[in-house]
């Protein structure tokens, strides 16, 4: 994230200020995996609402337990938002 960010800090690059983003106030939580049935059905679901949360203080954010990386990533991801 360190990286990520002096790269768009250096390229004068500012998507909250940009956007008019504030602090979410409600986090959509997906955990996903590849080998899991009610994923597949859930996924396109939540992808077909997404955009009338638009505005909205909202954070969608999905888990990917599908494999070993992207399993390390979701629990990076979780240890951020905590």
């Amino acid at each position: 994230m360190t990286i990520l960010a002096l790269t768009l800090a250096l390229c004068g690059v500012n998507f909250a200020s940009a956007s008019g983003a504030t602090e979410p106030k409600t986090l959509g939580l997906m955990f996903y995996s590849d080998i899991c049935s009610s994923c597949k059905v859930l996924e396109p679901k939540l992808s077909a609402v997404k955009p009338s949360f638009e505005g909205e203080p909202i954070l969608f954010v999905t888990l990917d337990h599908s494999n070993d990386f992207s399993k390390s990533q979701a629990a990076l991801m979780a240890r951020a938002l905590k």
